[in-house]
């Protein structure tokens, strides 16, 4: 029976489609021991930390640095989220929330402090437009990935070889048949041909590769055309 794994364990915090399968993590640790240096471990978010590497105290660095939920700070926006965004508590659901969060000083106060990271896609998606540009779209997430596998570009050859050098120290990115793989390959043909005029830009891997790890594959499309 699979158990949920507990907090600060490696793979923790990934969303469960882009957890790597036990298969993939023997993989990964049979690749790290044919290697005659350091001992690796992999961190709540599937980055490989060398053990000499943990954080200095009161370091900025945050691999290896194990994440970290205040309950009185979650359930100060569970609140915020309940009380002045539904018109009753039985009612929350983020199926039936607004597209987007009315602005308040409260709201800024919450997110300066921080969004804790069990509601960061739902809330993201909410603060950057995302889901606003998602239904305001003509064409659905599938559709434009229909319509990119058909095209056959100088973009296609690049995001190809940028596939692998993007994240390769995550465990999700490391290798061809890695979980993110596929995901990203869809995401950065789908903008390519969604922004014709823009092309394909190499910094947009990067950043499609970290919203990945805390978010679906579509809407982490849909937060990358916000942010583009």
């Amino acid at each position: 029976m699979d158990t949920k794994p507990s907090p600060g364990e490696p793979f923790s915090a990934l969303i469960s489609s882009m957890k790597p399968g036990q298969k993939m993590i023997e993989k990964l640790l049979q690749v790290d021991k044919s290697f005659d240096q350091l001992e690796y471990y992999y961190d709540e978010f599937g980055f490989r930390v060398v053990e000499e590497d943990g954080a200095e105290p009161k370091s900025n660095k945050l691999l290896g640095v194990p994440l970290h939920v205040d309950p009185h700070h979650k359930l100060q926006w569970e609140a915020h989220l309940e009380f002045t965004l539904n018109s009753s508590v039985e009612d929350f659901c983020w199926d039936n929330m607004k597209t987007s969060l009315p602005r308040s000083a409260k709201l800024n106060q919450l997110v300066a402090q921080g969004i804790p990271h069990h509601i960061r896609p739902q809330v993201w998606m909410r603060l950057c437009g995302a889901v606003e540009k998602k239904h305001a779209s003509k064409v659905t997430y599938d559709e434009i990935i229909r319509a990119s596998e058909c095209v056959n570009t100088a973009s296609c050859l690049e995001i190809e070889k940028d596939l692998l050098r993007t994240m390769p120290s995550n465990a999700c990115f490391s290798s061809p048949d890695s979980p993110g793989i596929d995901k990203l390959r869809r995401i950065l043909r789908g903008l390519t041909w969604f922004y014709p005029d823009n092309g394909y830009c190499q910094g947009t891997g990067m950043i499609a590769g970290h919203l990945l790890l805390f978010m679906e594959e579509e809407d982490a499309f849909w937060m990358l055309c916000s942010i583009i």
